[in-house]
């Protein structure tokens, strides 16, 4: 499930692969870059990149005006939407006073498709809650937890014409915001470490690149693994060059 088109580019950048509608994908993938400050020229190679990936029923030539096409308008392009997603104690101290562990995992998943996608309707189907949750979450401890969670009126459920959608039940909720947010979701691909920084369960560092909330793995984490690659990569860029200066000017 992709909740906003920030999300969905950011897919595309991370599987470094165009779907079926090139045009479409490579746009929003410009955008992406330019909200992210990157220049035309940046912008442009790194499009170019995911475009020579494509296989041979592609040729050169379809690849380059494609390229072209995707940045015809770069000036232009509006910058998207990169909001975080809050979580506020009242929130938190519902969830937390929930029975059932996995209905508390899936209510806090729930209230973020609500905050992230901006429906008052959505639809969350199990294989979606899953993803969000990271592990998986078995049938027969999900139903318990939906039941709970219907049974006190935090959510219902409703199908029209086939789809099945999800309600948030504000009112039942019962929620008085008096504070300021406990928890501020930047990273969307992992929501739960999120949630279990705040409930105590494991430890996590705040990546000193991107601001992401990374698991504690070993004695000391720095960064995320995007960031510790590219920090990798330019460190190993300046070595190289500083080897290839001073091997320069001795001769």
């Amino acid at each position: 499930m992709i909740f906003n088109e920030y999300e969905r580019a950011a897919e595309i950048d991370e599987k470094q692969k165009f779907s079926a509608d090139i045009m479409t994908d490579g746009i929003l993938l410009a955008r992406f870059y330019k909200t992210n400050g990157l220049g035309r020229e940046e912008t442009q190679e790194k499009i170019k990149t995911i475009l020579f990936k494509l296989d041979g029923c592609f040729t050169d030539k379809f690849k380059e005006k494609s390229l072209r096409d995707i940045m015809s308008g770069f000036d232009s392009f509006e910058l998207m939407d990169n909001e975080p997603v809050y979580f506020y104690k009242e929130e938190m101290d519902i969830i937390k006073q929930l029975k059932n562990k996995t209905a508390r995992k899936v209510l806090f998943a729930m209230l973020y498709i609500r905050k992230a996608s901006g429906e008052s309707e959505f639809e969350a189907e199990a294989k979606d809650i899953n993803r969000l949750c990271v592990k998986r979450i078995y049938p027969n401890s999900l139903y318990p937890a939906y039941h709970e969670l219907k049974e006190l009126g935090y959510v219902k459920y409703t199908n029209f014409k086939g789809e099945n959608k999800t309600e948030i039940v504000y009112p039942a909720l019962n929620i008085q915001y008096t504070s300021e947010p406990v928890i501020v979701i930047h990273d969307k691909h992992n929501i739960m470490n999120y949630y279990w920084n705040y409930v105590g369960e494991g430890k996590f560092a705040i990546c000193k690149n991107c601001g992401k909330l990374v698991p504690v793995t070993s004695f000391h984490v720095d960064y995320c693994e995007k960031c510790a690659k590219e920090k990798y990569l330019e460190k190993n860029i300046k070595y190289n060059k500083k080897r290839t200066n001073s091997k320069t000017t001795t001769e």
